[in-house]
């Protein structure tokens, strides 16, 4: 029996490598699928020098967690989620909520999501819980989401900023906007939670680089979700409201934290080392679209 054993165990590994190779044909070594992972955050630093130095990478398969409380319950266990805080807001804010119906079976795996029809990206949870937990959201506080996306981070900030806050959150693409808008709009809905704990949320199409008297100097937590072009850095910081604030945006490969006082004075703090897609740096119109509990005249 010990030997039959074995063989199904050898039987089951092989088959488990065959597929492997079979996915790694997508061109003569597998690097076009291996970079994707790389660029995803599945192989870290090591795998991608043994890569790039012609060696096998064998890829762990993170698993699924069964619910929205696994998930939180694991990164929470794994030491990558500490506040209890953060903890209640991602719980009140289901990441299966915002994530696209085509991208459900994807929703509890603590990995990147990239929304390819739509050209934007899911951070992956624990960069979540990372970026709520940098800012340090308190009830009342002002906060600005930056490439919103699917909208759970600025589902989440309404949460931790509670009815005395207020969230806006900006996207330059309209289907993001309106993904933001929907999502939020059915977890009020469906959510008495949510509904009763979340700060006013208010959906913008912007560009942020653009001067917009209505966010200037309106904020005093600002959430970037996407690499921002450091000689740029100076628009963003003028959302801070005159006095002071914090910025958490990642700037070429670092994540940063960028707090400043009422003097004008700016401290950063490295928080990470990240990769991000980049803010889109174009001219546009912008075009208000407000969602559930807020317009900008309450602000």
């Amino acid at each position: 029996m010990a030997e039959q054993r074995d063989r199904v165990f050898v039987r089951r590994e092989e088959e488990d490598v065959d597929e492997e190779e079979r996915e790694d044909q997508d061109d003569l070594h597998g690097n076009r699928r291996r970079r994707a992972r790389v660029l995803a955050g599945e192989i870290p630093l090591e795998g991608l020098l043994r890569m790039l130095a012609g060696q096998r990478v064998v890829v762990e398969r993170r698993r699924a967690a069964a619910s929205n409380e696994e998930l939180v319950s694991g990164l929470k266990r794994s030491g990558m989620l500490n506040s209890e805080a953060v903890q209640h807001a991602m719980l009140t804010c289901p990441r299966g909520s915002f994530v696209p119906e085509g991208y459900r079976g994807e929703a509890w795996v603590d990995s990147p999501i990239r929304v390819e029809e739509e050209d934007f990206n899911i951070s992956a949870p624990h960069m979540h819980a990372q970026l709520l937990e940098s800012l340090d959201i308190c009830p009342g506080d002002r906060v600005l989401d930056i490439g919103c996306g699917c909208g759970l981070i600025a589902a989440c900030a309404a949460v931790l900023a509670g009815k005395s806050g207020r969230v806006v959150a900006v996207d330059t693409k309209p289907a993001c906007v309106k993904l933001s808008q929907d999502n939020i709009a059915h977890l009020a809905a469906t959510s008495s939670d949510f509904a009763a704990a979340a700060a006013p949320v208010t959906i913008l199409r912007h560009n942020a680089f653009i001067p917009h008297l209505q966010l200037k100097g309106k904020f005093n937590k600002v959430c970037v979700g996407a690499a921002c072009p450091e000689e740029r850095l100076h628009l963003l910081l003028a959302l801070l409201e005159p006095s002071g604030g914090k910025l958490l945006a990642p700037v070429d490969s670092d994540l940063r934290l960028f707090t400043r006082s009422a003097d004008g004075s700016v401290k950063q703090h490295l928080v990470s080392s990240v990769r991000f897609s980049d803010l889109e740096v174009r001219r546009c119109v912008c075009v208000c679209v407000c969602v559930w509990g807020g317009l900008f005249g309450k602000m």
